[in-house]
This record gives structure tokens, C-alpha cells and sequence, in this order.
């Protein structure tokens, strides 16, 4: 009995991971989604570090779809079938367990898990599991279709934007000084030139 229940153990973590990387790849598709949707906000307001933000996006949308399809438990005697299934045993292995929990020392169910134990050790559990990234024939090509779309679209013009005011530099505000000096010093000069005066005479 402990033999089986270390191969399905087994069996069970390899199924869990099996399904995480097939739930990541439904995260991935959120993560073009959520990628894409950044990427149309920073067309029209100007997001801080928005490669950062996709990167993110995208590591936590891997991470939460791998997270969930992972960590959700899967019994031994679900794994069990499973393994019925795939190895072709007729419900042997599920069989062995079930009876082998309930009275282990009964002649029939001991001889069953004998034989039960017998072709788990035939199988190799990690040929019977596929680990593979769902491909979807419409939506990850679609995702990733309007995720470059977004990408390569120009950003909105800034005209209609609130105009941010020009920073002026130190020594700018000494070279505009100078010059309202120099200019207010030829005004005065311009002031001080005395007019001449014309005396007009007739001769009669």
C-alpha cells in the first residue's frame, strides 16, 4: 500500500504542475491583455517607466494563472484513474486503493494491490503527463495582435495638454539681466542728447 501511495504522490505533484504551466498560459493571454491596455493609457497620458509596468504585468498575470491551477489539490484516487486511463489498467490501480484503504489485510484486495504495485513500477509517470501551454486558435494570436497594435500606434498629440511651464536656467537669468541693463542704459543715453533748437528769420 505505501508503495502506491508514493507513486501516486508522485503522480499527484506532477498533474498539479501540469496544470499550473496549462493555467499560466491563460495568464499569459491576461498578460497581453493587461500589456495592451498600458500601453493604450500611455497614448494618451505619459505612465512612468511603462516597460517596467508591462514587464510586471505580465510576470504577475504568469505567476496567478500558474499559482492557481497548481496549488489546487488533486486525491490519490483521482490520480489513480488517471493512471487507470493512461496505462490501460482497467480500473486496477483505483480499484487497489480504494478496497486497499478500507481492509488491507483481505485476501482479494491484498492480491490486487500486489498487482497494482507490480505496474506502477512499470510506468514511468512523467511519459504519462503533458506539460504544454494551451494554444488557442483565436485569442493568443489576437491578444498578441493588438498588443503590437498598441505598440506601434504614435502617442496623441500634446497640443490639447495643460503647456507646462519652460525652465529657465541660471545663467540665462544673468544673460537677460544684462541685456534689460544694457538696454535701459542706451534708453538713458538717448534721454540725456540735447535737442537743437532752429531760429527761424524772415527777411523782408
Amino acid at each position: 500500500m505505501k508503495t502506491i501511495e508514493k507513486h501516486l504522490k508522485k503522480l499527484s505533484f506532477l498533474l498539479r504542475l501540469a496544470r499550473g504551466i496549462n493555467t499560466a498560459g491563460i495568464g499569459l493571454a491576461a498578460g497581453f491583455l493587461a500589456g495592451a491596455l498600458s500601453l493604450a493609457i500611455n497614448k494618451f497620458t505619459d505612465l512612468p517607466n511603462i516597460g517596467l509596468i508591462i514587464i510586471l504585468e505580465f510576470i504577475i498575470a504568469v505567476t496567478i494563472g500558474f499559482a492557481i491551477g497548481f496549488f489546487r489539490r488533486i486525491s490519490f484516487l483521482a490520480a489513480a484513474a488517471y493512471l487507470d486511463k493512461m496505462a490501460g489498467a482497467k480500473e486496477l490501480i483505483s480499484t487497489a486503493y480504494e478496497y486497499g484503504l478500507k481492509d488491507p489485510t483481505d485476501v482479494a484486495t491484498n492480491w490486487n494491490l500486489q498487482r497494482a504495485e507490480a505496474t506502477l513500477r512499470s510506468l514511468n509517470l512523467s511519459s504519462l503527463v503533458s506539460y504544454r501551454i494551451p494554444y488557442r486558435k483565436w485569442y493568443h494570436p489576437m491578444l498578441l495582435l493588438i498588443f503590437i497594435i498598441f505598440y506601434f500606434i504614435p502617442p496623441v498629440s500634446s497640443s490639447g495638454r495643460k503647456n507646462k511651464p519652460a525652465k529657465i536656467l541660471p545663467h540665462q537669468l544673468s544673460q537677460l539681466a544684462n541685456m534689460a541693463h544694457q538696454i535701459k542704459t542706451l534708453s538713458d543715453s538717448k534721454n540725456q542728447i540735447p535737442s537743437k533748437r532752429y531760429r527761424v528769420t524772415s527777411n523782408y
